[in-house]
């Protein structure tokens, strides 16, 4: 019997380049009893435009929705991010993380198979630098205060976020974004071993996402506020302003930078005694 790995980001952790490297060793994970599906673009926008309102219909809409393109025969590998939802809902990281958790649940008991979670998650700092410049590729016109305004740095905390998933009765293996250039094998460990194989003779891991310089976000979001681009247009910039060298932002917040660490060492503190940290990183979490 096999069973169902979903990897559901998140967001700006190395997904795009987990979902490369499954993606080319399909035929080497299908001769081991392992399929790797995408699903299909409409699956995807119906997922998303339906992950809001009344949590009982929508749970059993979007798992129908998923559920039908899975075949049981043997190990299915899932990997999207948007499985999680919005990044920042009601104040809170993920905050729709548990109704994702119970759509997942459910997708198990449709097609009668075991599930299992692959959770990656990055120190808050870099992560919400990392998405703040994502959100401003895709046309976020307010800045960086203000987007930061909506979630509240009490709840920047990935402790719910997995809990959100083992209360729905889901195994998690959690993976840690930090170890992706330096130890690609420990970067890849939880998703390997989710899935029970091994993809041999890997290296390195090439970046998949190129982020902007402090130059080309400045420009980006003086497109963002003055300028009407089609997708199109906005694809063309982007593209441009990924070329423009120079350092890439540490720190965008108009706020106080300590009293931001305190808060994520504490949060961070609280993660370290429900999951372990590797060693090479446990120190670069907690602020030591």
């Amino acid at each position: 019997m096999g069973k169902l790995v979903i990897h559901v980001g998140a967001h700006k952790t190395g997904t795009t380049s987990i979902q490369h490297l499954l993606s080319s060793s399909t035929p080497i994970l299908k001769q081991n009893g392992l399929t790797y599906l995408t699903l299909p673009q409409l699956v995807r926008r119906a997922y998303t435009s339906s992950f809001y309102g009344n949590d009982n219909v929508r749970v059993e809409k979007l798992a129908d929705l998923i559920a039908n393109h899975i075949d049981g025969a043997d190990t299915t590998v899932l990997s999207w991010e948007g499985f999680l939802g919005p990044i920042m809902f009601e104040r809170r990281l993920y905050g729709r993380a548990k109704t994702a958790a119970k759509v997942l649940e459910r997708v198990g008991r449709k097609c009668d198979l075991p599930v299992e979670v692959c959770l990656y998650i990055r120190r808050q700092d870099t992560f919400s630098v990392s998405a703040y410049i994502q959100a401003s590729k895709e046309g976020f016109s307010l800045g960086p205060d203000q987007w930061l305004s909506t979630l509240d740095m009490k709840t920047f905390d990935w402790c719910p976020v997995i809990h959100a998933f083992e209360d729905a009765g889901l195994r998690v293996n959690v993976g840690w974004y930090e170890c992706i250039y330096d130890s690609p094998s420990a970067f890849l460990q939880p998703i390997f071993g989710s899935i029970g194989f091994w993809i041999p003779n890997i290296d390195s891991l090439p970046r998949q996402n190129k982020s902007y310089s402090e130059r080309a976000l400045k420009i980006q979001e003086f497109c963002n506020r003055e300028v009407e681009l089609t997708t199109s247009e906005r694809k063309t910039i982007r593209k441009s302003l990924e070329s423009l060298s120079g350092p890439s932002p540490s720190w965008l917040f108009d706020m106080d930078k300590n009293s931001f660490i305190n808060k994520i060492q504490k949060l961070n503190l609280r993660l370290s005694h429900h999951y372990r940290f590797p060693e090479a990183i446990h120190d670069y979490y907690c602020f030591k």
